[in-house]
């Protein structure tokens, strides 16, 4: 289980509370939200990607291998459950990276998938699509994980 959340929602106490059932169950937990390590602050915006795109690449490959690809050292067993607070964004761009890096899916049913997603609509909430985010899934660096093939 990976908890990619780092945002201000007050979640703290649903991170505690799966922490314990993940405990519970044997499952391996990791948890984002105290690492200190934003990567997605890094690249929000528009004038900070250039100069910070490679570094949030390094962080998301580090996450990817050792909390994914490769929990506690070992293969995982059984399922993974990726989240962040709204399901979108951090965990969007990891599951496209996945998809792109690991399962060769094509960067087109990658990004159609991506904007579906996020760039839903309704009249009293905005889209969540944020086209930087697609940026970073389509220039991942794919060779910093473990297990990689062209995409």
């Amino acid at each position: 289980m990976v908890n990619l959340y780092g945002g201000h929602f007050p979640l703290h106490d649903f991170i505690r509370a799966e922490k314990a059932v993940a405990h519970d169950r044997g499952v391996t937990h990791h948890d984002t939200s105290n690492s200190g390590r934003r990567w997605r602050r890094l690249i929000k915006r528009e004038r900070d990607y250039e100069k910070n795109h490679r570094r949030a690449m390094e962080i998301v490959a580090e996450l990817i291998n050792g909390e994914i690809l490769r929990p506690g050292g070992k293969a995982p067993r059984g399922n993974v459950y990726l989240h962040c607070g709204g399901g979108m964004h951090r965990s969007g761009m990891v599951f496209g990276i996945l998809r792109r890096c690991i399962n060769g899916d094509p960067i087109a049913q990658i990004e159609a998938d991506y904007r579906r997603h996020t760039a839903c609509t309704a009249d009293d909430r905005p889209s969540g699509y944020e086209p930087l985010n697609m940026r970073f899934i389509r220039e991942f660096d794919c060779t910093l994980l473990g297990a990689q093939t062209e995409g």
